[in-house]
């Protein structure tokens, strides 16, 4: 075993997002942590870059669920008021804008479920009472799976049971068996499955549990993204580790994991630095890890 220059309690291979938010976490929390990127920015996928006129984001697209005003969603009191990262969220104006050429269609959806309820209403004249119905067993399900998310592995059944009978009754039918069980007309699902397109599967295919909790939470919770980009979420957290006492390293590449007698010892840089620690996150692939990073290779479990 190589003789090690500098010694950590851990250190995180990768600064993806989720690198980072180990290492926000072990920062927060106590202990010498250190955070190697192989890269000269931070985010992983989670970047952006201009083609032409238009700019992609590879991960980012909308963060939702995002809350309006002062009633914030998850990831805004994560990001606001948990770790006070200096991020300007921008809110995402409309759920989405769909235009159907064939149909003579461009209609925006707003967020709001009584705005787009009443948005259907005046596409489908005569619906609203239909689509209400629809949305309210939505939101039925969306709330059974905030109440599995709070209480874990402690959930009660008898509460499953008596508050949460719509997410049970529905839990083993598709996005179809609900919609004709429903009588939902192909006008009204027009306006309301573009958002499907994010399951990536037949409507007759996708579970009504999931698409249910998705379409409620985005349309009732608003979406923002920040002023710039994913990029500007990385930065954040990269200056949170460092204020709360943790290393971050760019331009630093993770040879190898260093591992003996089952045990972790430390890693190996791309400059042949050698730094020990008795744990490491990688944010590195799996495959990758056990194919190519753990030395010996007799080593790997």
């Amino acid at each position: 075993m190589h003789p090690a220059r500098r010694a950590y309690d851990t250190v995180i291979i990768g600064a993806g997002l989720g690198g980072l938010g180990a290492a926000l976490e072990l920062a927060t929390n106590g202990g010498k942590s250190l955070l190697l990127e192989q890269h000269n920015l931070p985010g992983g996928f989670a970047t952006s870059f201009v083609r032409g006129r238009f700019e992609f984001e590879p991960s980012l697209h909308e963060i939702g669920s995002a809350g309006f005003g002062q009633e914030k969603g998850g990831l805004r009191k994560y990001f606001e008021d948990e770790i006070e990262a200096d991020i300007e969220f921008r809110r995402v104006p409309d759920a989405y804008r769909l235009i159907l050429t064939e149909k003579n269609i461009d209609v925006r959806m707003p967020f709001g479920v009584q705005p787009f309820i009443d948005t259907l209403e005046r596409h489908v004249p005569g619906c609203g009472k239909q689509a209400g119905k629809y949305i309210g067993l939505c939101k039925d399900v969306a709330d059974a799976f905030a109440y599995l998310a709070s209480a874990g592995k402690d959930y009660d059944k008898k509460v499953l049971f008596r508050e949460h009978g719509n997410f049970l009754k529905t839990a083993a039918y598709t996005m179809k068996d609900i919609a004709d069980r429903l009588a939902i007309s192909e006008a009204l699902k027009d306006l309301i499955y573009p958002y499907h397109c994010y399951l990536g599967t037949p409507e007759s295919r996708t579970s009504f549990s999931l698409w249910a909790a998705m379409f409620y939470s985005y349309i009732a919770g608003g979406a923002v993204v920040p002023r710039y980009r994913s990029h500007e979420i990385a930065s954040a957290m990269v200056a949170k580790i460092e204020l709360h006492g943790g290393d971050v390293e760019f331009n630093t590449r993770v040879e190898s994991i260093l591992v003996e007698k089952g045990r972790v010892k430390g890693v190996v840089t791309s400059r042949g630095e050698v730094i020990s620690a008795g744990v490491i996150v990688s944010n590195a692939g799996p495959p990758v890890v056990y194919t190519s990073m753990i030395t010996p290779e007799t080593e790997v479990p």
